[in-house]
């Protein structure tokens, strides 16, 4: 028999005036040691988990680009060019009640991508624009998942099989 090992996230508003959305907190790992922390948006629509431009900047990531694994996203904000970094990062979900419950995710690789060059702001909207869209966190891990996202209750949980790896079991 299997059973879910599951994560609470939280619901809410990027921005002032705007929608309410599914995020869920997550940790970053280069090799073992731990860069930070990011919130994700939960998009099933996106094709791959993508740190925001302003992530991966106050990460310090956007220096570790293997320029030789690199494609264009379309979405919603237009065309951008996305990198994976090296080395292979891991990313660990953290439950939102319960900060010491975390599930490393299951992902397809590569496992996140990163904005490959600065844009050239063409005036301070959309220099506010850019570094304000949220990280992604997409299908290559939320097709491993069991998604539960109730806005009546604000509630979002992300659900793995046993193969996935508690970090910090109560």
């Amino acid at each position: 028999m299997l059973f879910l090992r599951c994560v609470k996230g939280f619901i809410k508003k990027p921005h002032p005036h705007g929608p309410e959305y599914p995020f869920i907190k997550a940790r970053i790992f280069l090799e073992k040691q731990e860069v930070g922390i990011a919130e994700f948006l939960v998009d099933t629509g996106g094709g791959t988990t993508v740190l925001s431009r302003g992530d991966a900047l106050k990460l310090g990531l956007c220096k570790l680009i293997d320029k030789y694994v690199c494609v264009d996203l379309i979405g919603v904000g237009g065309i951008e060019k996305v990198c994976a970094i090296k080395p292979r990062p891991r990313i660990t979900l953290e439950d939102a009640e319960n900060s010491n419950l975390a599930i490393e995710v299951i992902a397809d690789e590569p496992v996140l991508l990163v904005p490959l060059e600065e844009p050239r702001p063409k005036d301070r909207k959309y220099y506010r624009r850019i570094y304000a869209r949220p990280s992604i966190l997409g299908w290559n891990v939320l097709k491993h998942a069991r998604i539960i996202i109730d806005y009546t209750k604000e509630e979002v949980e992300i659900c793995f099989y046993e193969h996935a790896r508690w970090l910090h079991p109560d």
